[in-house]
């Protein structure tokens, strides 16, 4: 008799170790057979070494591996990590040493390339031009294909020192620099910078303390090339006497030197003045009776000092540097102005008001017609007729006061005597107070124009005239 045997089936299972899930993740095998096709799994960053009965170590089974199970199975994918090559980007530095080198999936990079940029600082290497992660010699490698590492760079070039132009916002004229002025001023700070760039302009006092501009006049930081730019208004604020230093710093905060000292000095107050007047008033106080002596007086307000003043008796500007003059004879009256200006641009105009100088009284001149006198009055400082007065006279005295618009008057007195009319005949006019000239036989005086007050009138072809 013979025992006839049927071949046992078992499940093998598979493990993917680490790999994908496998496709099937297990299949029935039989006693004595061969396994036939096994699963297929994968894993990022290494290549499939197939299948083994452990782990780690065992024996390979393979398709045409024979079955000589006595009990169920599990197979265990086996790995081999993949090399890549790493390329090094200088991103802006020397060529790197080496260029590029080749790494295994799971292990660390190791030593990494050496390279080098004027005015910065190495910061590492990193997988992108900008941002990315960075990556050191101790860095896994976790790349599945190959890789391009950057360096990154740090600025270590400070800006330009910066120089700047002032200018004032309501035009285009220059402001300098510890000038005194009640305009609003913005100053123009420039600085150039060829590595990260300036991001913001400063300014200090001391050179110590820094705060930052805001920049209002240019709305921040401009860029032409490498050189950037920036304005800024300075508030009119009255006594501002202000010194600051400027400097700018980069993206990576490096700051420069500090620039040199910028002053603005604001002054907005008026100065003051007043024209003083000195003379002999009239007894009614509306007019000086002799010269009248003027005085310029000034005073600077707003800390800037005074530049410039005049006196003089014209309301045009005239800064003549005089504080004093004298105004004479004046019937219509003049008006002095003093004229200020301080070192910021404020100006002040003052003056006297009118002033009237009268110091030469009416005249007075008589005149007969038939036995009617008349009596002239004229303003003695403009000869303006002022009025008359008449009077019927024979061997009598006509006497006449004057007064003119300031108060001034003159009073004469014409005597008239009868005469004898011959080819001979002579006669006296006598005039008090005056003196006179002759005509037509009679005589009449006028004030002031003589000293003595007795003529003598010769008659001669029927007309007269003073001997």
């Amino acid at each position: 008799m013979y025992a006839h045997w049927t071949a046992n089936s078992y499940t093998v299972t598979f493990n993917a170790n680490g790999g994908s899930t496998p496709s099937p993740t297990s299949k029935t095998v039989t006693n004595a057979q061969t396994y036939g096709t096994l699963a297929t799994t994968s894993k990022a960053g290494y290549t499939f070494a197939g299948w083994y009965t452990s782990a780690s170590g065992g024996t390979k089974i393979t398709a045409s591996s024979t079955v000589s199970l006595t009990a169920n199975q599990t197979l265990y994918a086996h790995w081999t990590a993949n090399s890549y090559t790493v390329t090094f980007n200088a991103n802006g530095g020397t060529t790197p040493s080496p260029t590029s080198k080749s790494v295994t999936h799971a292990k660390t990079y190791g030593t990494l390339a050496t390279t080098s940029r004027a005015g910065y600082t190495f910061a590492g290497w990193y997988t992108s031009a900008s941002g990315g992660t960075k990556i050191t010699a101790s860095s896994t490698v976790s790349i599945t294909a190959n890789q391009t590492l950057y360096a990154h760079w740090t600025d270590a070039t400070a800006p330009s020192i910066p120089t700047y132009t002032a200018k004032y916002t309501s035009g285009d004229a220059t402001y300098t620099s510890g000038n005194w002025t009640n305009k609003e001023v913005y100053t123009t700070i420039t600085s150039t910078d060829a590595e990260s760039g300036v991001t913001k302009i400063q300014y200090s006092s001391d050179k110590s303390s820094w705060s930052t501009l805001s920049l209002t006049k240019s709305g921040g930081i401009t860029k032409n090339g490498t050189t950037y730019t920036g304005s800024e208004v300075w508030t009119v604020t009255n006594g501002r006497n202000e010194t600051v230093y400027f400097r700018a710093c980069d993206a990576s905060n490096n700051c420069s030197g500090a620039s040199s000292a910028y002053t603005i000095k604001y002054d907005t107050e008026v100065p003051t003045c007043s024209v003083g007047k000195s003379g002999t008033l009239s007894a009614d106080k509306t007019y000086y009776v002799s010269s009248v002596t003027l005085s310029l007086t000034k005073n600077d307000t707003g800390g800037s000092g005074l530049k410039s003043y005049g006196l003089a008796n014209s309301s045009t500007v005239n800064y003549n540097s005089k504080t004093s003059g004298t105004q004479g004879n004046s019937a219509s009256g003049v008006t002095w102005y003093g004229f200020v200006a301080d070192n910021a641009g404020n100006t002040a105009v003052c003056n006297s008001g009118k002033i009237v100088v009268k110091s030469t009284p009416p005249r007075i001149e008589f005149a007969l017609s038939g036995s009617t006198s008349t009596a002239t009055c004229y303003d003695g400082e403009t000869g303006a007729k002022i009025g008359t007065n008449t009077k019927s006279v024979g061997n009598s005295t006509h006497t006449y006061t004057c007064r003119d618009s300031s108060g001034l008057s003159s009073t004469c007195s014409q005597d008239y005597k009868s005469e004898t009319h011959t080819s001979t005949g002579e006669y006296s006019c006598a005039c008090t107070g005056c003196c006179g000239t002759c005509k037509s036989g009679w005589c009449y005086c006028c004030c002031g124009n003589c000293g003595t007050s007795t003529y003598t009138v010769v008659s001669k072809s029927g007309g007269s005239y003073c001997n």
